[in-house]
């Protein structure tokens, strides 16, 4: 990583306050060196105090479901901070929910933040790593964009339109941008299967009772940042067999709508103990008042 501003590289990471974004700074952090990296977090959470302790750690203030906000915060970057040569389009939302449980205007936000954003924040950023001839932007997915469980309709939908984001700039960085600098481009891609965030807290004990694997924030955001550090584009799964599910639309019908079937059974809501319903209660108290769970950050 070549140096583009005084403390050195300039990452964005976008939801980096909690979850995987949070591992993805720390991560950043520990393996990058200090003043080798400026971080910016983008969230609309507040930044926690470790974070705020360190130097090489700068915050904006963003609701990715509003583009003015998105806008507001990329000039102040631009212009406080420098040019990005990496963005990390990490922040995602998510809930449980089946189709004819959900609503207009929480769909709406989910893909504000979760597709539309990503598109504006590659404009916003990417002109000027086509100008320095380096960059890389990195697309947080999920093995959600191969495959859609009940109750996550709206997310997986929100999943395989951040993967063809990803195809289509990967190509026409290839392609209509080659000659201006888009060969030296990077673009990465992570594919999380099932991750110990609040999403799956309801599901936990029927995952691990079909013997699912269930990664951690730390050991996804790990291989994130070492695309990032080590200069590598490419797909990546967690865990890695997880690219298995990527053959599932070549196999007959009938096998589809079975492993669809079978995932239903994974995400089975087992009732929840005393000390599991207080939890529970401070979640969902949580999630009305912002209308949603944060899951990659």
């Amino acid at each position: 990583m070549g140096g583009v501003a005084p403390g050195g590289e300039i990452v964005v990471v976008t939801g980096g306050c909690s979850g995987i974004g949070a591992e993805i700074v720390r991560a950043l952090l520990e393996g990058a060196g200090r003043g080798k990296v400026t971080i910016v977090v983008v969230d609309v959470q507040v930044l926690p105090e470790e974070f705020e302790e360190r130097d090489e750690v700068v915050f904006y203030f963003c609701d990715l479901a509003s583009t003015a906000s998105i806008h507001e915060a990329c000039a102040a970057i631009r212009n406080e901070v420098g040019d990005p040569s990496v963005l990390i389009n990490n922040a995602g939302i998510a809930r449980s929910c089946d189709l004819l449980d959900d609503d207009d205007a929480y769909n709406d936000r989910l893909f504000r933040v979760n597709v539309l954003a990503l598109f504006t924040l590659v404009r916003a950023f990417l002109p000027a790593m086509l100008d320095a001839k380096k960059g890389h932007i990195v697309t947080m997915a999920s093995t959600a964009s191969f495959i859609t469980p009940p109750g996550l309709v709206d997310y997986c939908a929100s999943k395989a339109a951040a993967l063809s984001l990803h195809e289509g700039l990967s190509t026409e960085l290839r392609t209509r941008y080659a000659a201006v600098g888009g060969r030296h481009i990077l673009t990465t891609i992570m594919h999380p299967g099932w991750v110990a965030t609040s999403l799956i807290n309801a599901w936990e004990s029927s995952l691990h009772s079909t013997g699912q694997a269930i990664a951690t924030p730390r050991s996804v955001a790990a291989a994130v940042v070492g695309n990032v550090l080590g200069a590598r584009g490419g797909q990546l799964f967690s865990p890695q067999h997880a690219w298995v599910v990527t053959a599932l639309r070549a196999t007959p019908h009938w096998l589809q709508n079975a492993y669809r079937d079978g995932i239903g059974k994974q995400t089975v809501i087992v009732a929840p103990t005393v000390k599991g319903k207080e939890r529970q209660m401070q979640m969902q108290a949580q999630a009305a008042e912002k209308g949603y769970e944060v899951l990659e950050g």
